[in-house]
C-alpha cells in the first residue's frame, strides 16, 4: 500500500514538472506559439478595428410629461398621451408568402386605421416593396390601442429587422372635449412662423404645465475579447429624473361650456350677418368664469373657436366681461387681478389660484 502511494506521487511530481517546463518554454519563446487560424483572424480582425472604434460619453436628454388643465370639477381638458408613427421596411421580408401576408396586413390595417381601404393598402405596400422603399409610412399618430393591435398583424408580430416595422414614439396633446372651449384652453406652437405661438391657457402657463427635463449619461466602450472581435459594452454614469409639469386647474365648468356653446350656436345659425359671437358666464359673486364660447365664421361658412371674441377687441362685444367682473371684484375684495387680466386678453383669469 505505501508502495502504491509513493508511486503516485512521484507520477504526479513528475507531470507537474513537465508542465511547469513547458510553460516556461512557452513564455520564453523557446518553442514557437501554436496559434490557431480562428486566433490570428480574430487578433487581426482586433488590430484593424480597434484604432476606429472610439469610447465615448453622450448624453440622452429625458423630456418631461407636461402637466394637465382640469375644469373646476376635475374633469381633463388637455392631457399629454404617447402616439406612434407607425413605419414599415418594405424590402427586409425574404419570405415567399409575401402576397399572402400583405392581404392580411391590409385588411388589418383597413380595420385599425381606415385610413384606406384593404385594396388600396395592398398596392400601397406591394408599390413601395417594388420601388425599395425602405421608410414607408403607414400611419400618424396611432394611439397605445391601436398600436397593441398593430403588433399582431403579419409582419408586424415579427422582430423589427424580420418584419420591418418602425415605431417612432412621440408625445401629443390630446383634448377629451374636442372643440369646446379650444380658444380658451389655447396651444403652445414653438419654433414655427405664426404670429402668436403662445395661445391661452396653454400659453400663458406654459412654463408652469412645462415640467423640468432630464438626462441620462451612457458610457460605450469597447473591449477586447481573446477569440472574438471587439465587444461594444455600455454603461449608465449618470442620470437626472425629469420632472412632471404641474397640473393647473381652471374655473371653467365644461358642462356648462357645452350647454352655452349650444346654446349660442343655435341662435346664430342661419344668419349671415353674423361674423362671430360669443358667451360668457361668470360667477357674479366670485369673479369666476365658468364658461367663454367665442365663434367665428370660418371659410366653409361654419362657426370655429379660434379668436377670442369676448376680450380679443377694444370695441363690442369685446370687454363684455369688464363691468361684471369688477363690481363682483369689488363687492368681493378680491382686488382688480381678474379685470386686469380680461383687460388685457390674459386667459390667466381662468386659472383657480
Amino acid at each position: 500500500m505505501k508502495k502504491a502511494v509513493k508511486i503516485t506521487l512521484i507520477v504526479i511530481g513528475a507531470l507537474c514538472t513537465v508542465f511547469t517546463l513547458l510553460y516556461i518554454a512557452a513564455q520564453t519563446r523557446v518553442f514557437p506559439r501554436m496559434e490557431t487560424a480562428r486566433y490570428r483572424m480574430a487578433i487581426e480582425r482586433a488590430k484593424t478595428r480597434l484604432p476606429a472604434q472610439i469610447d465615448t460619453i453622450r448624453p440622452y436628454s429625458m423630456t418631461a410629461r407636461r402637466g394637465d388643465i382640469l375644469d373646476c370639477n376635475g374633469k381633463v381638458l388637455a392631457r399629454e398621451i404617447t402616439v406612434y408613427d407607425i413605419n414599415f421596411d418594405a424590402t427586409v421580408w425574404k419570405g415567399d408568402d409575401w402576397n399572402d401576408k400583405v392581404r392580411e396586413l391590409s385588411d388589418g390595417l383597413a380595420d385599425i386605421l381606415g385610413n384606406k381601404s384593404a385594396p388600396e393598402y395592398f398596392r400601397y405596400i406591394c408599390k413601395g416593396r417594388n420601388d425599395g422603399k425602405r421608410f414607408l409610412t403607414i400611419g400618424k399618430s396611432v394611439d397605445s390601442l391601436s398600436m397593441e393591435r398593430l403588433k399582431e398583424l403579419p409582419f408586424f408580430r415579427s422582430k423589427p429587422a424580420v418584419g420591418g416595422m418602425i415605431v417612432e414614439p412621440r408625445a401629443a396633446r390630446t383634448y377629451p372635449y374636442g372643440a369646446l372651449a379650444r380658444r380658451t384652453i389655447g396651444f403652445v406652437r414653438p419654433g414655427t412662423q405664426t404670429y402668436n405661438t403662445h395661445v391661452g391657457i396653454e400659453g400663458s402657463c406654459d412654463s408652469l404645465l412645462t415640467g423640468s427635463d432630464g438626462y441620462v449619461v451612457i458610457k460605450s466602450k469597447w473591449k477586447k475579447m481573446p477569440f472574438h472581435p471587439a465587444e461594444l459594452k455600455k454603461k449608465e454614469i449618470a442620470r437626472k429624473e425629469p420632472v412632471r409639469g404641474a397640473d393647473v386647474h381652471t374655473t371653467l365648468d365644461i358642462m356648462l361650456q357645452a350647454k352655452a356653446d349650444s346654446v349660442l350656436r343655435s341662435n346664430i345659425a342661419g344668419n349671415a350677418d353674423v361674423e362671430g359671437a360669443c358667451l360668457v358666464l361668470a360667477d357674479v359673486s366670485s369673479g369666476a368664469i365658468r364658461s367663454m364660447v367665442n365663434l367665428v365664421r370660418d371659410r366653409d361658412e361654419g362657426f370655429k373657436e379660434y379668436y377670442n371674441v369676448s376680450v380679443g377687441r377694444s370695441y363690442e362685444p369685446g370687454q363684455i366681461l369688464c363691468p361684471a367682473v369688477e363690481i363682483a371684484a369689488s363687492k368681493c375684495g378680491v382686488g382688480s387681478f381678474s379685470v386686469a387680466a380680461i383687460k388685457g386678453g390674459l386667459e390667466q383669469a381662468f386659472v383657480d389660484t
